[in-house]
């Protein structure tokens, strides 16, 4: 319920603070007095569209903020799953500013315009002279059968299905598409895995192969080499030099007793003895290993002639590179292969989804075909209560192939305002005072099924005029005896009706116009009626008129 409402430099509003009560609220005021000022600025607080323009000139923002009280509502899972502080008194606050930019505010915390939407759509259901034309969208009628039927849990738990069973059609279909192109390329991806898995290809073997095979390549000038440098340690005739420092050895030996030179010089020939026995070792290993074996000079050259194929082909540079495209193309196997099960588990689930829905728009057709009556003629017994007697009010429930969101019905109000007339298409056949009076019926029945805190009728008598206004005026109070209701109203048999009253008025000042609201005292509001009665030359006759109305309502509500 909203129990406080604020305004600061809104339109023509400077400042406004006011009270709201339980039940029915009542506002009326001259044309032009600003009661769609005020319902522009609480449009905000309800998620509508910001417009700078409506800032009071001068002012650099517009703040507008509604109080709630919601302890009776349900509604602390919202507030969970929004990362929200739920208290059972709730502020929402909008603020706009002159850059056009706006921001909204639940119990202090910032939030976007979709969650604001949300939450205040939970709370308050606004009605304008205009919001007949919902009366043409069939998902309304739907929405309305679903509220009368209860079953609008139901509807929740199915339409989560089905939007679990198109998620799982979709992935179906992708995953088949992929399945195509992954089939296309799958022939090659295999040959030119086999190509590289039958290569045996090792991480540093093509720079073993390239040394290789340029020490057999160049087998003589080695061979040249080594014998060469073998030669000339070895030496022949004692005239190398492992011989000459044999001798040399020698010499130092038999004077190292004279001189402790000698000794060190020939300790340290000895050390280089011994390097250059190595040394010589290596030479004759190296000479041995020379052996040229044409047949292997010819693998290696195969060997590298395939890997340097294999590189150009895959565009790399290095053997890890293939083989990591060689993991890459048995990923891509491995996955191709795994796909027709995964596309088996998508298609069973898509199968088993798509009986469950079935089952539940069964069981959904089942239930609105059964509220179909009863709504048709509760429908069509308020309206007669409300003047036209002769009203038939149809609901046609009929049941679809394809699955929806909300099931498989359509679902159409029909409607005919003479014997003589079968009943047609609600929205083509009614005139605008009809259709004010339908969708009064359907709010009136809406606000029974559904635990709606606030609604708001702006107008919705328009069309409608004496008894039909009063009668009107008494849905209208019941409805008020259920919940909240701000109803905004130029009929005097309509404002009539019991509950607290408000006048919207325009103040002057030498600075300027403001539009103001006040609450009417009890002889303050025998005025205003009197005045919806007479205009603004009110006389003893309306006043007397006016005290009548309103006492004849207390009655009636009493």
């Amino acid at each position: 319920m909203l129990t406080h409402l604020y305004i600061k430099h809104y339109a023509l509003i400077d400042t406004l603070d006011l009270e709201l009560y339980p039940g029915l609220n009542t506002i009326t005021g001259e044309t032009g007095a600003g009661k769609s000022i005020l319902l522009g600025a609480l449009g905000l607080i309800l998620g509508q569209r910001a417009d700078a323009t409506a800032i009071q000139q001068g002012e650099s923002q517009c703040v507008v903020e509604g109080h709630f009280s919601i302890g009776d509502y349900g509604l602390q899972p919202f507030f969970a799953e929004n990362d929200l502080e739920y208290a059972d008194e709730v502020v929402i606050r909008r603020v706009v500013s002159d850059n056009g930019k706006s921001r909204a505010y639940v119990n202090e915390l910032p939030v976007n315009l979709q969650t604001l939407k949300a939450l205040v759509g939970q709370l308050v259901d606004i009605h304008s002279q205009h919001a007949t034309l919902l009366l043409q969208d069939a998902q309304f009628q739907l929405r309305v059968l679903d509220a009368y039927a209860g079953i609008q849990e139901q509807v929740a738990a199915y339409s989560a299905l089905y939007r679990q069973w198109v998620s799982a059609k979709r992935q179906l279909e992708q995953l088949e598409a992929t399945m195509r192109t992954a089939q296309e390329e799958r022939d090659y991806n295999e040959f030119q895995f086999i190509e590289l898995r039958d290569a045996k290809l090792k991480g540093d073997e093509l720079e073993e192969l390239e040394t290789l095979r340029k020490r057999l390549a160049n087998a003589h000038e080695l061979d040249e080499a080594y014998t060469k440098a073998l030669s000339l340690l070895q030496g022949d005739d004692d005239n190398g030099a492992l011989p000459a420092i044999h001798a040399s050895i020698a010499s130092l030996n038999r004077i190292g007793a004279l001189d402790p030179c000698a000794s060190t010089l020939s300790e340290r020939l000895g050390s280089v003895r011994i390097e250059l026995q190595d040394i010589r070792s290596e030479l004759e290993s190296c000479l041995e290993t020379l052996e040229v074996d044409p047949g292997e000079l010819a693998r290696i050259e195969e060997r590298l002639g395939l890997i340097y194929h294999l590189r150009e082909k895959h565009h790399c540079s290095t053997v890890a590179e293939l083989l990591a495209r060689q993991d890459e193309l048995e990923a891509k196997l491995e996955l191709t292969d795994s796909y027709e099960t995964q596309r088996k588990m998508l298609d069973e689930e898509v199968e088993s989804l798509g009986q469950q829905l079935t089952l539940q728009a069964d069981t959904l057709h089942s239930r609105r075909a059964q509220a179909a009556v009863p709504l048709s003629e509760r429908v069509q017994s308020m309206l007669k209560q409300m003047g036209i007697a002769n009203a038939t009010f149809g609901v046609e429930v009929l049941a679809q192939e394809e699955l929806q969101p909300n099931g498989r019905d359509t679902v159409a109000f029909l409607y005919s305002g003479n014997i003589q007339v079968s009943p047609q298409p609600l929205a083509r056949v009614a005139s605008g005072g009809e259709l004010s009076r339908v969708m009064l019926s359907l709010k009136g029945i809406m606000a029974e099924s559904v635990a709606m805190p606030t609604i708001i009728f702006d107008e919705i008598d328009t069309g409608v005029s004496g008894n039909i206004a009063a009668l009107m005026g008494q849905l209208i109070s019941q409805m008020g005896q259920r919940m909240q209701v701000l109803n905004i109203t130029h009929l005097p048999q309509i404002a009539a009706q019991p509950g607290h009253h408000f006048q919207v008025y325009k103040n002057h000042t030498p600075t300027g116009t403001q539009t103001k609201i006040r609450l009417l005292t009890s002889e303050e509001r025998v005025g205003e009626i009197a005045k919806l009665l007479s205009g603004e030359n009110v006389t003893e006759a309306s006043l007397a008129n006016a005290r009548e109305l309103l006492g004849a309502n207390e009655t009636n509500h009493g």
